[in-house]
């Protein structure tokens, strides 16, 4: 299938024949992005996208990905035990020692920790003081925008859903904590 390269410029000094080879070639895009790859190249891109979950819109973006993390609890095990040494004869009549871990004893520490997984507290030695949520209310997930534009022509979302497109502009991390 190949890669298409797909260069749009909607610069007011560029000439209209350019432009419409241009618009050309994003419909040609549009074709090609069921098959392959697609690289679109462009200062003239604008969209915006939201995560309505959270009630974040964002101006200007093609995609927001939402990645979540949730503060739970962490349970560390240690092992301590002491050494038993056992001497005995052997058949010769020689003195053999040997020894062995025994006596041991596993203690448990718990702390928070934020993670972007779920962790099971249910397997817990303690999970009914160590109480970790049984579901991923908000799990981590990518937007994309319905109204994409390069320059004067609407950019299909299914070409921004291809997993073998991409977008290439500027990129911004947007953290955010509800209050």
């Amino acid at each position: 299938a190949g890669v298409m390269e797909c260069r749009v410029s909607a610069n007011d000094d560029i000439d209209k024949h350019a432009h419409a080879q241009s618009l050309h070639s994003l419909e040609d895009c549009y074709a090609h992005s069921a098959r392959g790859p697609v690289h679109i190249s462009s200062n003239a891109i604008s969209g915006t996208v939201g995560d309505e979950d959270f009630g974040v819109t964002i101006d200007k973006a093609l995609q927001l990905n939402r990645h979540t993390e949730y503060c739970q609890w962490m349970q560390h095990t240690h092992d301590q035990c002491d050494t038993c040494s056992k001497t005995s004869t052997d058949s010769k009549g020689k003195k053999v020692t040997t020894s062995k871990k025994c006596n041991c004893r596993r203690t448990y520490t718990y702390v928070k920790t934020w993670r972007n997984h779920r962790i099971n507290s249910l397997l817990f030695d303690q999970p009914a003081a160590h109480h970790n949520p049984q579901r991923d209310p908000f799990p981590a997930a990518a937007f994309f925008s319905s109204d994409a534009r390069v320059g004067e022509v609407d950019l299909d979302v299914q070409v921004l859903k291809n997993k073998h497109s991409s977008l290439r502009g500027t990129t911004r991390n947007v953290n955010w904590t509800p209050a």
